[in-house]
This record gives structure tokens, C-alpha cells and sequence, in this order.
């Protein structure tokens, strides 16, 4: 049986939906942003040549109390530009060409890493404290100028990024920058997809366009606010949390086999309608854009993923042992997942509602675990470390 076909449990009967999708689709118009995007800025760039492209960039990532949030930070130090915040506004009135100048330019791979880190962590611990699933994408955008990164740096960065895909799977690296992109391919995990050339004296639109639909593509986090950023507890139990999507939309969602690699007993994802929505839910763990498409049914081909719909009920996925016959975590193929509003009769009143035709429903991780192999990865960095210590004394 694949991973794909594997039983999932539905506490009502439900109806099976004819589903097929295309990898090629501009899925764009569709999805509703929902990230913590943190920017890393080589402040070398010229402001008033640099402004407008990333104006469009976060322009198009619903910057908003209830959705996206931004941290604006430099390329070479990892100081703070523009601090944590649901509000575009901050960014134009703490961000200027006054502001810049402050900020020692240049581009550090190591110091942007070590930064990366020390901030995902500690959203990991405060989604910890607030039994939070996230409900968002978790990207750092990185901006640089010319420079390229030395022997030194690269091996460093390898590894130390090796070891962050370990400690922090939901992370995404994007490069949007000049000169060659391409010497960037080695700290990316889809260089086909996640580095972008900037190239001054294009349209923002043409330009930074397909770096914000880029993130509007990367799924949404669903995690085991348990963990923190340790990845231990030792309880159990139900941790949920509220979503929302729109007619016409769809939301997309990961679940990373960091949080079911170990078998465990009744441990399941759910989803339960609101207020008598009907959703249809879309489920893969090749594909991660699952949905319903009816009108391209004819000239798309098949993908692996099934898909249900739900009416007043809810809808479970069995990961008690998903990632049976795996011998390591990143064997084991993630779960994607998605949303997609049918009909609905009742307003949203809720203030996390954006507008009043939202529907409601509500996600729920069931006796997850933590899962993280870091230990070996940790013992490398340290060795890495110390050679380039040691290569500095000499």
C-alpha cells in the first residue's frame, strides 16, 4: 500500500471528491498568505534602488494583525532593522534611507545563520508557551548585494544549515540578489525554485513578482507545540488551533515527519467544521499542493493525493505509524495537506476574520511527538567550528 493510499479515520461517513492537480499551476490568486517572513538586507544596496522591490515583495504577503508578520534584520550583522510586526506601516516609518545609513553593509552567511536560528528558536519556544500549531510558513529572505561567500564561510554554512534543516524543517531559505544567483544554489533546498536575480532597472513587478509568489506558495507550518525548540515532552494530548479561508480559496499546509517519525497510538491531525461550513481536504505526502480541480480535470495528470469533504463533521488522518519502514526522518515523507471552502451559510464574526465571507474551522494535533536527529549533525558543526579556529591561529 503507498504512504499516499495509507486508511486515515473520519468520524462521520464521508463523501470521496474526484481529485487531480497539476504541479504547474499558478496557485497564487488561490492561497490567502499566511508567514513569518524575517529579511535579511545587504544594506550595501543603494535605498532608493532597493526600496520598491521589496515594497512588492511584502505588498503581496498580507501583513496583518491575524495573518503575516515581518522582522527586517542586516545581511552582515543580523541587527535589527525593523523589529517583529504585524503592521507594514513599521516598515516604511522604521526603514528609510536615514535608517539605512545606520547599518554596516555587506553580506555575512554565518552571522545570518546564526541569527536565523536564534529567532526561529525562540518562536518555536513561545508557540511552545502558547500551544500554538502555527498556521504559518516560516521564511527567511535574504537580500544580497555582490559578494560572494569565502571557502571558510561555505563550509560553515553547509553544515551549520544542514543542522538548521534538522532543528527547524518548517524553515525555507529564499535568495533574491545580484550578480550570479547561482552562487547561492548550496544553502537552498530547491535551487529551481528558491533563488531569484535582482536585477536593478526591471519593473518590481517583473522582478520581485515571482519572489513573492514563491512565498505564497510554501505551505503553511502545522507543528507539536510541545516540542519548543528542544523537540522534547513527555505529555500528550490535544493541541488545536482556529483557520480560516475564504470562497475562491485554499489553504496549504505541512506537517513534518519530525512530529510523527516514532510510531505512537492514536495520533491523528484533524479538522473540524464551524458554524455548518462543508470544506473539501486534500491530502498527499508526495505533492505539496493537494486540491480539488475539477475544471482542469481533462488536462492534468494524476497525482497522488485523496480527497474528502466534510459537512458539519470532522475529518482525521491517521499518523500512529506513518513513517513505518523509514530509518531515518528524512526518509520519511512529510504530510501535505488542504482547505478549501464549498459553501457556507453563516457570516464570520470573529476577529481574526479578515472579511466577513471567512469560515471557520479548527485544526487539531493529537498525541504528537517530537522527533529530531541533531545530535550527529551537532558534533560535525563543532568540528567545523574548531577548524576554522584553528586554521585562524595559524
Amino acid at each position: 500500500m503507498k504512504l499516499g493510499d495509507q486508511a486515515y479515520g473520519v468520524a462521520q461517513s464521508l463523501n470521496d471528491v474526484s481529485c487531480m492537480a497539476t504541479s504547474n499551476l499558478d496557485l497564487t490568486d488561490a492561497i490567502t498568505p499566511m508567514t513569518n517572513l524575517y529579511l535579511f538586507l545587504d544594506t550595501s544596496w543603494q535605498y532608493s534602488t532597493i526600496v520598491d522591490y521589496i515594497a512588492y515583495v511584502i505588498q503581496q504577503l498580507n501583513i496583518h494583525p491575524y495573518a503575516s508578520t515581518i522582522t527586517m534584520l542586516s545581511a552582515q550583522d543580523g541587527s535589527i532593522i525593523v523589529n517583529t510586526t504585524n503592521y507594514i506601516t513599521d516598515v516604511y516609518q522604521q526603514w528609510n534611507a536615514t535608517t539605512q545609513a545606520t547599518y554596516t553593509q555587506g553580506f555575512n552567511l554565518p552571522n545570518v545563520l546564526r541569527t536565523i536560528q536564534n529567532l526561529t528558536q525562540y518562536l518555536m519556544n513561545e508557540e511552545k508557551t502558547n500551544s500554538s500549531l502555527s498556521g504559518h510558513s516560516l521564511v527567511a529572505l535574504i537580500i544580497p548585494n555582490q559578494q560572494t561567500i569565502n571557502d571558510g564561510d561555505s563550509s560553515y554554512a553547509t553544515t551549520e544549515i544542514q543542522y538548521i534543516q534538522e532543528q527547524i524543517p518548517d524553515l525555507r531559505f529564499i535568495y533574491y540578489g545580484g550578480g550570479s544567483i547561482q552562487r547561492f544554489s548550496s544553502f537552498v533546498r530547491d535551487p529551481t525554485q528558491d533563488l531569484f536575480s535582482l536585477t536593478l532597472g526591471s519593473t518590481p513587478a517583473t522582478s520581485a513578482g515571482p519572489v513573492a509568489k514563491r512565498i505564497v506558495q510554501i505551505p503553511r507550518r502545522v507543528i507539536n507545540p510541545r516540542c519548543g525548540s528542544t523537540w522534547y515532552t513527555n505529555s500528550w494530548g490535544t493541541d488545536q488551533t482556529a483557520q480560516y479561508v475564504g470562497p475562491g480559496k485554499v489553504n496549504f499546509y505541512r506537517v513534518s515527519s519530525n512530529y510523527f517519525f516514532g510510531a505512537g497510538a492514536n495520533r491523528y491531525l484533524t479538522i473540524q467544521s464551524q458554524n455548518g461550513g462543508t470544506y473539501t481536504i486534500c491530502t498527499s505526502r508526495t505533492y505539496a499542493w493537494p486540491q480539488q480541480n475539477s475544471t482542469t480535470l481533462s488536462t492534468t495528470n494524476s497525482i497522488d493525493q485523496s480527497c474528502t469533504q466534510i459537512s458539519g463533521n470532522s475529518f482525521s488522518y491517521d499518523l500512529s505509524n506513518a513513517c513505518e519502514g523509514y530509518y531515518t526522518i528524512t526518509q520519511c515523507p512529510d504530510l501535505y495537506l488542504s482547505v478549501q471552502a464549498t459553501s457556507n451559510t453563516t457570516s464570520c464574526i470573529q476577529d481574526a476574520c479578515q472579511t466577513p465571507d471567512q469560515w471557520r474551522y479548527i485544526m487539531s494535533m493529537v498525541n504528537m511527538g517530537c522527533y529530531s536527529g541533531v545530535s550527529g549533525i551537532a558534533a560535525s558543526l563543532l568540528i567545523i567550528v574548531f577548524a576554522i579556529l584553528a586554521l585562524r591561529l595559524i
